[in-house]
């Protein structure tokens, strides 16, 4: 065991018993390290820079948990098998004994196929990965928290830590990250092209993952996510476009790391909801799953670059995506609408 301490919680019969804190308890002070809701202005300054919340100053889109040289985007589990993803092939316990592994709504189980168990009885066991060239690589467990997601409602995610050993110490798969937070999310029943933005639905027994900063982790703190039966596919698309300035929906990214951006939905019960008191009314776009539908103030674009535009388009972009009024009117027209600070001269 490399870092953690064991607790106890049992699954049993898919029913949780706990002796600790799960789902909507947590978020009454029982974890060690609770998380406060936002009520910022432009969330992803305050999340991806300052530092003070559950995000990452240097991670992009494309900074997926790394088993030594191996990274690890989506893999299979519950001996599924796949011919080009790696399988999460088995979590081994501090004795030795191999468990089977399984997924629900972001949790990590063990399971010998009659008792199930997560959350923090799983510190210091070890998350093996199998991938087809036959290569084998181990992780272990050395943090799980419930963490504020970004909402209203301020909803409970289940987050982990894991540490490969790298010339015999244990470092982050999360690259950058350190030992002492959790860093990883895992997105079960869908994958994602990381090389352009796109959505892969209805994927059984296959799970994905992320580091904090990733734009799929913001997905997931944003409340889109694919097991929840809440939000479809393209909605989860869009939210991956909106977070990557994607106004061409091609997967090429239009910002860089720690560009401030509010944003707002039109999902389910407003899960973002806009406040003109704390957020920006500078419309920078709306947002559904082919890209911008229109963009106003890009977020890497200046003053005298908008000026100097000729046309009604933005032809400083490849696609030219129409424009769309300066100010955000409160209606958002398809899934987001995101805004930015004024652009500078």
């Amino acid at each position: 065991m490399l870092l953690a301490k064991s607790y106890h919680m049992v699954l049993m019969n898919d029913r949780i018993v706990s002796f600790a804190c799960f789902g909507i308890v947590a978020l009454t002070g029982c974890a060690e390290s609770q998380e406060e809701p936002v009520g910022d202005s432009l969330r992803s300054t305050y999340y991806v820079v300052s530092g003070g919340k559950w995000g990452c100053k240097t991670c992009g889109f494309t900074n997926s948990p790394q088993y030594g040289d191996l990274a690890i985007d989506a893999a299979t589990y519950g001996g599924s098998g796949s011919l080009t993803l790696p399988e999460f092939s088995a979590l081994i316990d501090p004795s030795g004994q191999a468990w089977g592994v399984t997924f629900d709504h972001g949790q990590l189980l063990a399971t010998d196929g009659t008792i199930k168990l997560g959350q923090d009885d799983l510190l210091g066991w070890t998350l093996r990965a199998k991938w087809p060239s036959g290569d084998v690589r181990d992780a272990e467990i050395y943090a799980f928290n419930w963490v504020l997601d970004w909402t209203d409602a301020g909803n409970a995610l289940p987050t982990y830590g894991l540490a490969y050993l790298n010339a015999g110490e244990p470092e982050n798969v999360c690259e950058g990250m350190l030992l002492d937070e959790t860093s990883v999310v895992f997105l079960d029943g869908e994958r994602y092209d990381t090389s352009d933005g796109s959505v892969i639905p209805d994927q059984n027994q296959i799970v994905s993952t992320a580091c904090r900063g990733h734009a799929l982790a913001k997905m997931a703190l944003v409340g889109y996510v694919p097991y929840d039966g809440q939000t479809q596919p393209e909605e989860r698309e869009a939210t991956i476009r909106m977070f990557r300035a994607d106004y061409c929906g091609d997967g090429t990214s239009h910002t860089n790391i720690g560009t401030p951006v509010d944003f707002t939905d039109d999902g389910v019960g407003h899960r973002i909801a806009f406040n003109n008191d704390t957020m920006s009314e500078v419309l920078e776009a709306y947002w559904t799953d082919e890209g911008a539908v229109c963009v106003g103030t890009p977020r890497l674009v200046s003053n005298q670059q908008l000026q100097e535009q000729e046309g009604g388009n933005n032809e400083f972009l490849p696609c030219e995506p129409p424009r769309c009024d300066e100010a955000f009117g409160g209606s958002v027209e398809g899934v987001w609408a995101s805004m930015v600070p004024p652009a500078t001269p």
